[in-house]
């Protein structure tokens, strides 16, 4: 009985197709550099302030809306902690509050929704809803 083991290999890949463990790297149809243009334009094209956060709260990332309303330079507000730049503009808020997503996010691992509101300097109140969503760079905790 012959006991050698058959390896067999996968069919090459078609012309100009990516297989899932090499990325793509050209300009080219479907490369890296077309795919990251077509994310950011996505991602500053959603009329909603996105900020990126990583587990401690620090700001990896916002959108042009969240710059424009916010009326910060991506440079200033990039490492900084959420809550300290939530703060310059008179909404305070600590991750340790009952009103952060952030850590349920992280808990639970699901999408994070909650509605409060807060006082504004003319008495008309502003609502406020923070929507959390853990994205995690691989398989496993998010990041």
């Amino acid at each position: 009985m012959d006991k050698t083991k058959s390896h067999r290999r996968a069919p090459p890949a078609p012309s100009g197709a990516s297989s899932a463990s090499t990325p793509p790297t050209s300009d080219g149809p479907g490369g890296f550099r077309k795919n990251e243009s077509f994310l950011k334009a996505l991602f500053d094209g959603i009329t909603e302030e996105i900020m990126v956060l990583d587990k401690d709260g620090f700001i990896q990332d916002v959108n042009e809306v969240f710059l424009r309303e916010c009326g910060f330079k991506k440079e200033d507000v990039i490492g900084q902690r959420c809550y300290d730049i939530r703060g310059l503009r008179g909404i305070h808020c600590h991750v340790s509050s009952p009103f952060c997503p952030l850590q349920k996010a992280i808990e639970t691992g699901e999408r994070v929704e909650i509605a409060h509101g807060y006082d504004s300097d003319d008495d008309r109140g502003i609502a406020l809803t923070r929507l959390m969503y853990p994205v995690s760079a691989s398989e496993g905790a998010p990041t």
